[in-house]
């Protein structure tokens, strides 16, 4: 932004410099060329908006519906495992006072529907059949394995 007002600065100073140097019957001709530098200085910038293609890049992040579903679908089972997860860990802290990690798979049907957690696996200490009948009651699945 500095260079382009200094840029129109010396246009103007240019401009004024040679209004009083050139003789007088020359000086509606200067002052109309001079006229077109300063105005030309102004524009310039413009010349980069227009000059770029705004929508070129669009077509890289089209993607086909079945495509765009895909992902969507991956992000929410994703979001979700995670989740879930994190729920797991908390709840067996604050109810049995253990620390464990948890892995979750989530069982998605053909019309990417979530139907549930399909299986839980649980790293760490302290882990016994209570722990897993009660994450079998909350999340209904019917396989729960310790490592």
């Amino acid at each position: 932004m500095k260079s382009y007002i200094i840029t129109i600065i010396g246009a103007a100073l240019t401009a004024a410099f040679a209004d009083m140097l050139s003789p007088d019957k020359w000086r509606k001709y200067v002052r109309m060329i001079t006229g077109i530098v300063i105005i030309s200085c102004i524009i310039a910038p413009l010349k980069g908006i227009f000059s770029e293609d705004i929508f070129g890049r669009f077509g890289d992040f089209q993607t086909s519906e079945t495509e765009g579903g895909e992902i969507q679908r991956a992000l929410v089972v994703d979001e979700l495992t995670k989740r879930i997860e994190a729920d797991i860990a908390e709840r067996l802290r604050k109810e049995f006072n253990i620390s464990v990690t948890a892995e979750v798979e989530i069982n998605v049907n053909d019309n990417n529907e979530i139907e549930g957690v399909e299986r839980i696996r649980l790293f760490g200490e302290g882990v016994d059949n209570r722990v897993k009948n009660r994450l079998k009651e909350v999340y209904g699945v019917r396989e729960v394995e310790y490592e």
